[in-house]
């Protein structure tokens, strides 16, 4: 048989770790994204210094620190990063000599978010010498959200343990922190340790839910089923009790898949029919229906999920394994003409889809890397990552905000020398990021590629039995 139970359980396993929350905090970064990213910080240090003297001089010399405030909070509200940076590098001193203010601490966090991290770091290890505890302790947690967003784990937790957690954050930021711990423990593949800290989470918190899926997840990974199933009915209730459809929708596929996962068929198609019509999760809880209704026997009601998602004509993973899933159910049926066509179809797409993903490769290069980092540099740091969208292809993003970064850099008053350090990160940068993109395009065509193998099988099988 062409595709097997387990092959089934793998297309639900590839759904689930689509919609957990861990699988859009960050990757850990290898080791020449975190080289060059520290290239970038130094190179940036040192321009920052050079170029903060050369800024207009009305926003050189501040006299005090609101006037620091009115000025960077101009900047950034009429969208100009670099200028707010380089303000705030000019007056230094004066930032430095307010250290306890609670402006500071939002000045770091916006430092750290454009990764202008040296400038970040002077405020940090003035604050370690000079703050009271509780600024030094709000400061430092900007710290960790840096480490935490980029995906450094470790880091992540070392740096919270330094903070005055109690003392220092309001009760929002002692919710995120917790949050913060429980995802990078389970990063680090330590689930059972991760489930104290999203216990620590109330149900008046914005983070409540997102911390019973993630507390649901580690239990799943422990195959600790019925505890899971619990927790995600808790949070079910509560986000349909919020109004916050989206993210109930999150939830019940979450639920679903992980139904099949332990063979409660039916109810799985029941929980994925609580799913909206439309939105993010429909093409996802389609699949879920028509994995289910194959394993109740329902082939009919198989097919009529899969032939919906089929009818979309869209580039979504549902769409493609509907392609792969039809034919088999139609072998099941013993329809074996109708398979045999249906087999050829699919062969004829996946053959279309690889042919197209292939000039995508191919005219991929370093001007569409650039215009790409155009779009990506007015994308906000979110402190909550944003919801799975299942797309194809999930473009490095901190990679391409530094090459935003750079060109931004390159339209300043540069001497020849600075000038020709910034165009070799830059071509450093792209060559890593053209890398990096083809690599994903080469993982998807693979998966084509595989998908257009089973498909041949299956209709050679089909020959072979009609002999």
């Amino acid at each position: 048989m062409m595709l097997t139970t387990s092959r089934l359980f793998a297309i639900c396993s590839q759904a689930l770790l689509f919609v957990a929350l861990l699988g859009h905090a960050g990757s850990s970064y290898s080791a020449t994204r975190d080289e060059l990213n520290q290239s970038f910080i130094e190179r940036s240090a040192s321009i920052y210094q050079s170029q903060a003297k050369k800024i207009p001089s009305h926003l050189q010399n501040l006299p005090d620190i609101r006037s620091v405030e009115k000025k960077v909070r101009g900047l950034i509200n009429d969208d100009n990063p670099l200028l707010a940076v380089l303000t705030i590098a000019a007056n230094i001193s004066v930032i430095e000599q307010n250290i306890d203010e609670p402006f500071v601490v939002d000045l770091t966090w916006f430092l750290y978010q454009q990764n202008a991290k040296a400038v970040a770091d002077k405020i940090y290890y003035t604050a370690k010498s000079e703050a009271d505890d509780i600024a030094l302790s709000r400061i430092t947690f900007q710290l960790a959200k840096y480490y935490f967003l980029r995906g450094d784990w470790n880091k992540t937790l070392l740096t919270l343990r330094i903070v005055d957690i109690n003392a220092a954050l309001t009760s929002d930021e002692i919710d995120y922190s917790n949050l913060m711990k429980g995802i990078s423990l389970q990063r680090l593949r330590k689930h059972r340790k991760s489930v104290k800290f999203y216990d620590a989470i109330e149900p008046n918190s914005p983070y409540y839910t997102i911390a019973l899926l993630n507390k649901a997840v580690a239990y799943l990974r422990q195959e600790w089923w019925t505890d899971a199933q619990i927790e995600l009915q808790k949070a079910i209730k509560h986000e349909e009790a919020n109004k916050n459809d989206q993210f109930a929708d999150r939830l019940y596929l979450t639920l679903g898949f992980s139904q099949i996962q332990f063979e409660f068929y039916r109810d799985a198609r029941e929980t994925f029919r609580s799913i909206s019509i439309e939105g993010p999760y429909t093409n996802r809880a389609l699949l879920g229906i028509g994995i289910s209704a194959m394993h109740q026997g329902d082939f009919v009601g198989a097919l009529n999920a899969f032939n919906i998602l089929i009818n979309k004509g869209i580039d979504a993973p549902s769409v493609h394994e509907s392609h792969l899933l039809s034919p088999f159910v139609y072998e099941k049926l013993k329809q074996n003409r109708v398979a045999s066509a249906k087999y050829s179809e699919a062969i004829a797409y996946f053959q279309r889809l690889s042919s197209e993903l292939g000039s995508q490769i191919t005219q991929l290069n370093q001007n569409r890397v650039l215009e790409l980092a155009q779009t990506q540099i007015h994308q906000n740091t979110q402190l909550i990552p944003s919801e799975a969208q299942f797309s194809s292809i999930e473009f490095p993003a901190e990679p391409l905000k530094n090459i935003a970064r750079i060109q931004a850099m390159k339209q300043l008053p540069l001497s020849a020398k600075e000038q020709q350090q910034l165009d070799a990160l830059l071509n450093q940068y792209l060559a890593f990021t053209v890398g990096e993109i083809s690599a994903q395009l080469d993982d998807k065509q693979n998966i084509f590629n595989s998908y257009l193998s089973q498909s041949r099988f299956g209709l050679a099988k089909l020959y072979d039995e009609n002999k």
